[in-house]
């Protein structure tokens, strides 16, 4: 009961100042949901889940290819490919960010390593970190 209620109040406060919610069966689900992608996420930094997809940078004067963008991807051996929209907001709740982040900055600096630059431009790579 006293986590249901802290539920309801958390989601007052973000609702503003002066205002009560009362907790019902909806808020319940999401919470069962928060929790499990949170001990799923946990597993997946154990288990290596993780991969980086890569989207280009071109210069659009001579269509030449600069950069990269480090896109994370999240492979649930279950749930397969699961979205970064569905596991972001509880990886950063949940401080799970950080490690993934990492994580991911240094996957990128290993796979720029291994490409080859066209002439005499070095390519870049660009990794969206959290704040935290």
């Amino acid at each position: 009961m006293l986590t249901s209620a802290d539920s309801a109040l958390y989601r007052a406060k973000d609702s503003g100042r002066g205002r009560y919610v009362v907790f019902d069966e909806d808020m319940h689900e999401r919470a069962m949901t928060t929790l499990r992608i949170e001990a799923n996420l946990r597993a997946a930094i154990e288990r290596n889940e993780f991969f980086l997809e890569y989207q280009p940078i071109v210069e659009l004067a001579d269509s030449r290819v600069v950069g990269f963008e480090a896109l994370i991807r999240w492979n649930h051996p279950e749930l397969g490919l699961v979205s970064p929209g569905d596991f972001i907001p509880t990886a950063e709740d949940a401080d799970l960010i950080v490690p993934i982040g990492h994580w991911a900055l240094r996957q990128a600096c290993a796979d720029m390593a291994t490409w080859e630059s066209p002439g005499d431009h070095p390519l870049t790579v660009s990794v969206n970190i959290s704040p935290k």
